[in-house]
């Protein structure tokens, strides 16, 4: 019997705002169809006609045939260790990296480099280790991101 759920419950609210935020665009299948939310302008130049899906290395070392969103949107790093990471390096995301963190030199906001579904290449959350975001701070990124989308 499934147990009732208490739409108060702090858990409750924080883990579906976490699963709407994917849904809304912070996923990693949505990142080809970004925009520069100056212009309205797509940044994959023509998205409708783009040919097939590259070749791409992901995150778990593992190559998939996937849309690669454009490189004023998301950026792929090596640690020195060899570790893949993806970062998203759009205008207001880097911006307010490089203010939380007091660092001018920060390129973007890294993703997790653990994919946690198997069509994931690049990462659909926010890198925890790095990041340590404040609440407040978390919920600029999200914004930010998600005014990069067409449908907003």
């Amino acid at each position: 019997m499934l147990k009732s759920i208490d739409p108060n419950d702090p858990e409750v609210v924080s883990v579906s705002i976490h699963e709407i935020t994917h849904v809304l665009g912070m996923n990693s299948q949505l990142y080809p169809f970004y925009i520069n939310s100056e212009t309205g302008q797509t940044l994959v130049k023509n998205i409708r006609t783009q040919s097939a899906p590259s070749v791409e290395m992901c995150t778990d070392g593992v190559a998939r045939r996937v849309l690669m969103p454009s490189s004023e949107v998301l950026q792929r790093s090596e640690s020195s260790s060899g570790a893949r990471h993806y970062e998203v390096v759009t205008p207001t995301v880097k911006a307010i990296v490089r203010n939380q963190f007091d660092c001018q030199e920060l390129t973007g906001a890294r993703l997790e480099n653990q994919p946690t579904a198997p069509s994931d290449c690049f990462g659909s959350h926010w890198d925890e280790v790095r990041s340590r975001l404040r609440f407040k701070c978390f919920r600029l990124f999200v914004l930010h991101i998600l005014s990069n989308l067409h449908f907003y």
